[in-house]
């Protein structure tokens, strides 16, 4: 490293080391100048007073270092000491005299040098303020009482005379000379002089000369002292001024040798001190004249040097400069700016500044300057677009300030730089536009992007991470939190992961955890962007994919391919499937050979149908058919081919429509079941027969069916097709294993076969069907109903609990030639479906009118998607608000179910409980109900404080088994019993009053808030109120609506009121869908409201995370404003 100087301490023109340079000069002008002092002062009648030595002396060692003004003091000393003792002086006397003088020189310098530290104490007027105050005033005091006492002593010279004259000689002393001397050898002058020319030595002189004569001819003498120096500091520079001063009061000094009569001291003490100190205050006024004059050449100075460097960097700045007047004229535009627009510098001349902005963006300047002009901001900036003289228009960056008028505040003009932009912002907007087609890219490939700080484990997600993997960004900031969603049986293999590959860190599946607490698989791949200078790494950056739908997928096709191979090896089925969107037919090895074709030859539809007896080709064109017309039903047929002998043999193919999200796939089975040269018979036992209870299956009972359908023209009559399902073989199978439930299936069957019915078949696990010949509908009925009756009295006894089986019979005519077997088996279980609870015995008549409407139809395929709903749980819960009107009742929102189709959309209730309700689903979706609020989402909501309604159904309220298990799952859960509320409608109640009262009792006992619904549709309400134990009522929408238009329902409304206040029971107003309504309801007092005048109902799961991140929810918002407005 290079060594550096020190800074150097010294002020004046010497060299930093030449002490002894210093010292020998601040003797010998110390000894000259006390000696010229000391000797116009001792001359008889002399009144020179004035003493210039101190002056000197603190003028010079202010300057000089402080490590050498000690010794520069002791030069003064013994400069002052001799020239005492050259006069005679006694040594004591010269010894005292020689201290008081050093001792203003030492307080003098000292606070010279301190002032200098921070300004030039003659250029500013600050600095010369402290200057008179410390150096002029305080200093001399100490010096001219030590003087005085020793003049006193020695001499007997009045201590009140000497002390005020000694004081005054150094004070205008110091006026005199001190500013001279420290400017003289200043080494850094900041103003130059002109004291060296010789018509300035010659003005000085003629302004001495003048002071000279004033001095002899004016009667006061400060006057001509004033007069000389005020000419001085108007005419002359600082310097200058300064050596006049000198020049002045050395005039001043040698007339006081031997004075007028204008300069006589008068006698007394107070002689000296009446010519001195108006003369002291003369000279501090041509000082401050002198130093006020050199300050506004200073600014002057500065102000050209500012100019100048604001003009020459406006010039040589690459942003585009140019000053716009008040009326928007242009002047002095630099050359960027000038090579922006395209104009000459005379053209813009004649141009204002608004002609170059383009149309759409003045008006955005035009604000921005009014605001700039009236004060209310100090500058701007905004990006606008100019239009070249090129008619181009590009982007500009502007920055705007003003210069204003120091005194009026007016405008003078204001600076504008341009900065062209036009690049940067097309790039921009470029990037931007690129940013959302990249973001749109991972949004439908279900990605977000992830950056990773390795030291502090920092991540910052994309912002479509939301979309793409359903976790927000801002709720994971650091790697812990990401890992606290990670599966738990997946974390280990992640942390090995990242640990073990030294932060290179790769590919790696894991479960996540996303916003709606569901897990979901993904694909990490990341790889490091940054490493130190060891070569670890210290960021990563990766991508998040969600592989839900790919990873459901492969095990789809790996499921699928085990279950081809275990059909291979068990059945030798043939296996195939067909696109109906490009007619592409793929085989399995097991095809190719039932055929008789090489697999190196492939297949085609049409090379299918070669090898398809002619009479059977229409059948399988049907099938094709059926694929593209997306008919989900299974399909069965036999039809004759040619196999690799060249003989005719029947095959049997089974096959059925596969939806997916790509595309529909018909996947289907074929197997060789006999040779047209063997006689037609059943088909073989092993695919003919159920295994366990040795019926026939269904594809046997079908093929008798057929039998039977035929031998219709020859045996007419009255026959019954019944289907019988037997409910609770699950339950047993789910809770003590498959073989309890092959018992006890074995002894159903068992009891079908004792009624000696012959046609007999198992068609799934739980159901059978019988076909009983010359047996009418009616009479059908009369002995399945006996049948039913030992069938429900099996159970299986595990202890002391007996689980008992439960039989449903669907009856369906089976005398028809053009049906079906098919269609007679899905007729009965039609019949079937339609059975409630209700039915006592639970047998069911098939309504034929129901398939001629359609209506069976579509009430079939939406019961299909209950069933899957309820057994996937393909449910959604939404919220409305119960507001209420007064802020010391809490909110209630009440639960609404919605269906969620495998599209994802969502059904309302509307559209799929009138089905749900008479089959008996209603109950399931209900059970689901009560389990999601009170144990899936119980915690959280007992933990956020919410308030839940949730409503029960007719048949529900009234199903024992269902309100056992919903008072136990009340009483197991979480969810203090003081944040339900249980929604009854009126007239459900009304069916069994007294079963009604103790089911609500039941639930009051609990902690439970009950609330009937649909209030004042029954003329009974009133008179029933009462008998229950109910907490609020809701009542009917109806008579809400009508309270516009009718008195009577608005007194029905107020009757409800009073009543129920009476009763200490709350009450409600819903279906509210205009303001109108709201207002009328608040009119009448009423304690709640609810419907879409607040909004949609949203998601319960949002709303619950709402409240967990204390967002206040935008019900309470709305309700919020709405009771300001009211109050």
């Amino acid at each position: 490293m290079t060594p550096t100087a020190a800074p150097t301490e010294s002020k004046d023109i010497f060299p930093e080391n030449a002490v002894v340079l210093r010292v020998t000069l601040l003797f010998l002008g110390c000894l000259f100048l006390a000696l010229f002092a000391i000797h116009f002062l001792r001359q008889p009648g002399s009144a020179a007073f004035i003493w210039y030595t101190n002056a000197f002396a603190i003028g010079m060692i202010a300057l000089a270092p402080s490590c050498q003004r000690l010794a520069l003091i002791g030069s003064a000393f013994a400069a002052i000491l001799l020239s005492n003792l050259l006069f005679g002086d006694e040594v004591l006397q010269s010894l005292q005299l020689a201290a008081a003088n050093s001792t203003t020189i030492a307080l003098g310098s000292i606070s010279l040098a301190y002032i200098s530290r921070n300004a030039e104490p003659f250029l500013s007027m600050k600095a010369l303020t402290f200057f008179v105050f410390c150096t002029v005033l305080i200093s001399p005091m100490a010096g001219a009482i030590l003087g005085g006492w020793v003049l006193n002593r020695e001499l007997s010279i009045p201590f009140e005379a000497v002390a005020p004259a000694w004081y005054l000689g150094d004070v205008v002393g110091i006026l005199a000379i001190t500013p001279l001397i420290y400017t003289v050898l200043q080494n850094n002058k900041e103003l130059p002089s002109s004291i060296y020319k010789p018509t300035t030595l010659v003005t000085i002189f003629l302004i001495a000369a003048l002071s000279g004569w004033l001095l002899a001819q004016v009667t006061f003498p400060f006057i001509a002292i004033a007069i000389a120096l005020t000419i001085a500091g108007a005419v002359l520079d600082r310097l200058s001024a300064f050596f006049t001063a000198f020049v002045v009061s050395i005039t001043l000094d040698l007339l006081l040798v031997n004075p007028s009569e204008n300069l006589t001291i008068s006698s007394g003490p107070n002689g000296t001190m009446g010519l001195l100190l108006p003369i002291s205050g003369a000279m501090l006024l041509g000082t401050i004249l002198a130093v006020k004059s050199a300050r506004l050449l200073q600014i002057q100075k500065m102000s050209d040097e500012r100019a100048e460097l604001f003009s020459n960097a406006m010039q040589s700045s690459v942003i585009g400069t140019v000053m716009v007047q008040p009326d928007g004229r242009m002047s002095n535009a630099n050359q960027s700016f000038i090579d922006l627009v395209g104009y000459t510098a005379e053209e813009l001349e004649t141009k204002t500044f608004r002609q170059l902005v383009f149309h759409r963006d003045k008006d955005t300047a035009n604000e921005q300057l009014q605001l700039l002009t009236l004060s209310e901001i100090d500058k701007f900036q905004a990006e606008v677009r100019l239009t070249k003289k090129s008619k181009q228009v590009v982007w500009t960056r502007i920055g705007v300030s003003i210069v204003r008028d120091k005194w009026t505040g007016n405008t003078l003009q204001f600076i504008y730089q341009v900065q062209n932009i036009d690049k940067d912002r097309r790039f921009d907007e470029e990037r931007k536009l690129w940013s959302k087609k990249f973001e749109f890219a991972l949004g439908i490939n279900r990605t977000a992007v992830y950056e990773m700080e390795c030291h502090t484990k920092f991540i910052h997600l994309s912002e479509n991470a939301s979309q793409a993997i359903g976790i927000k960004a801002s709720n994971v900031k650091r790697l812990y939190e990401w890992m606290s969603r990670i599966h738990p049986d997946d974390l280990r293999a992640y942390q090995h992961t990242v640990t073990s590959k030294g932060g290179q860190f790769g590919i790696i599946e894991y479960r996540l955890l996303d916003e709606n607490e569901r897990y979901r698989w993904v694909r990490d791949h990341c790889q490091p962007i940054e490493q130190d200078s060891l070569g670890v790494t210290t960021k990563v950056i990766g991508t998040i994919t969600d592989i839900g739908d790919e990873r459901e997928l492969s095990l789809q096709k790996s499921l699928a391919a085990k279950q081809a191979e275990l059909i291979n090896q068990v059945c030798n089925f043939g296996l195939w499937e067909y696109n109906p969107e490009t007619e592409e037919i793929y085989w399995n090895s097991e095809m190719y050979a039932l055929y008789g074709l090489l697999e190196s030859e492939g297949v085609s539809k049409s090379r299918w149908r070669d090898k398809v007896s002619p009479a059977d080709k229409h059948q399988l064109d049907a099938m094709f058919d059926a694929a593209r017309m997306h008919n989900g039903q299974q399909l069965d047929l036999n039809i004759q081919v040619q196999n690799r002998h060249d003989q005719m043999v029947c095959h049997h193919l089974l096959a059925r429509l596969i939806h997916s999200e790509t595309a529909s796939r018909l996947v289907g089975l074929c197997q060789e079941t006999i040779s047209m040269g063997e006689r037609v018979a059943v088909p073989e036992e092993k695919s003919s027969m159920d295994m366990l209870t040795k019926l026939p299956n269904r594809r046997a009972f079908e093929h008798n069916l057929q039998g039977h359908i035929k031998n219709l023209n020859d045996s007419p009559g009255k026959h019954t097709l019944a289907v019988i399902e037997i409910s609770g073989l699950n339950a047993l199978a789910e809770a003590f294993g498959n073989s309890i439930r092959d018992q006890l299936a074995k002894s159903a069957c068992s009891v079908i076969k004792s009624y000696g019915i012959k046609a007999v078949a198992r068609l799934n696990d739980n159901q059978f069907a019988l076909l009983l010949l010359n047996k009418s509908l009616d009479d059908a009925q009369q002995s399945l109903g006996e049948l039913s009756e030992k069938i429900c009295s099996l159970k299986y006894q595990q202890g002391d609990t007996s689980y008992p089986l439960d039989c449903s019979i669907g009856l369906t005519a089976a005398e028809d030639l053009q049906s079906t077997p098919s269609q007679l088996i899905y007729q009965a279980q039609v019949a079937l479906e339609s059975l409630t609870e209700s039915c006592k015995p639970a047998i069911s008549v098939f309504n034929p009118s129901l398939l001629n409407d359609r209506i069976s139809i579509r009430r079939d395929l939406l019961l299909q998607r209950i069933d899957i709903a309820i057994s996937t749980n393909s449910f959604s819960l939404l919220s409305m608000p119960l507001v209420p009107n007064s802020q010391e009742l809490p909110t209630w929102y009440e639960v609404l179910v919605r269906l969620i189709t495998e599209e994802g959309d969502l059904l309302l209730p509307a559209d799929f409980l009138p089905a749900a309700e008479p089959t008996g689903r209603l109950i399931s979706i209900e059970r689901w109900v009560f389990n999601e609020v009170l144990m899936e989402q119980a915690e959280a909501l007992a933990e956020t404080g919410l308030h839940i309604a949730i409503n029960i159904s007719t048949g529900a309220f009234y199903s024992e088994s269902f309100m056992s298990y919903c008072l136990e799952t009340i009483n197991d859960s979480v969810l203090p019993a003081s944040q339900i509320c249980i929604e009854v409608k009126e007239s459900t109640l009304l069916i069994n009053t007294v079963r009604s009262q103790d089911i609500v009792s039941s639930l009051r006992k609990l902690g439970c808030e009950v609330s009937i619904d649909n209030f004042g549709s029954k003329l009974t309400s009133f008179g029933y109120l009462r008998e229950f134990n109910i907490s609020q009522v809701k009542i009917d929408g109806s008579i809400i609506a009508m309270m516009k238009s009718s008195n009577v329902d608005k007194h029905i409304i107020d009757s409800i009121k009073e009543v129920a206040d009476t009763l200490k029971v709350k009450t409600s107003a819903h279906k509210l869908n205009s303001e109108e309504d709201l207002r009328l309801v608040r009119e009448a007092g009423l304690d709640y409201t609810q419907g879409y005048v607040y909004g949609q109902p949203v998601p319960l799961g949002r709303l619950i995370s709402s409240y967990k991140a204390g967002i206040e929810s935008p019900y309470e918002r709305r309700t919020a404003n709405k009771r300001k407005s009211a109050g």
